[in-house]
């Protein structure tokens, strides 16, 4: 206790999806689509239509006991500030970096005992898939959304609460996060 294991790992996550120099830029050459690591865009870059850029690291699934999930959950929200706020006072968000793109907002998603419905955690896990961000989660709610339990809660297909599309859409967001 006291070593700075959440800090540290919290740090490690902010920078794996907010880091300008972890996207890719994914075009078309010679009708062949091609992906590249590469720095953040330069403003020639920016301009050019046919580029399509993507963060490397989209989506952090935090597995932890239930426990100290709250604890998970506030010292993110509170190390993880809104991307205005991290801008600081440059007028453009651009930052030191000269053409590192603005900074982004690290969206925070939990799976804990205020999501009852199985409906409800299953829209929480396709925000989480669709918008990025961090996800927390602890070990009994992931065994039983993977396993297709859903956790308890309304009406089911047969399997402990989720619905076949529910439980084909948890699935896949928590095994496959992309």
């Amino acid at each position: 206790m006291g070593l700075g294991k959440t800090f540290q790992t919290i740090a490690l996550i902010h920078t794996l999806i907010t880091h300008p120099r972890l996207f890719t830029f994914s075009e078309v050459r010679d009708g062949v689509r091609v992906e590249e690591l590469s720095e953040a865009p330069t403003q020639k870059q920016k301009q050019a239509p046919p580029k399509e850029l993507k963060r490397v690291v989209r989506t952090v699934l935090v597995l932890c006991p239930l426990t100290v999930l709250r604890n998970w959950e506030q010292e993110l929200r509170r190390w993880l500030p809104p991307a205005a706020a991290m801008r600081g006072s440059t007028s453009d968000g651009a930052g030191a970096g000269g053409g590192a793109a603005p900074p982004a907002e690290v969206g925070i998603f939990c799976l804990d005992e205020r999501r009852k419905r199985p409906s409800e955690r299953v829209q929480t896990l396709s925000s989480w898939r669709r918008q990025g961000g961090v996800l927390l989660c602890g070990y009994d709610m992931f065994v039983a959304l993977t396993q297709g339990g859903g956790g308890g809660g309304d009406a089911g297909g047969g399997s402990g609460g989720l619905a076949k599309a529910h439980r084909e859409i948890a699935f896949a967001a928590l095994l496959w996060p992309g």
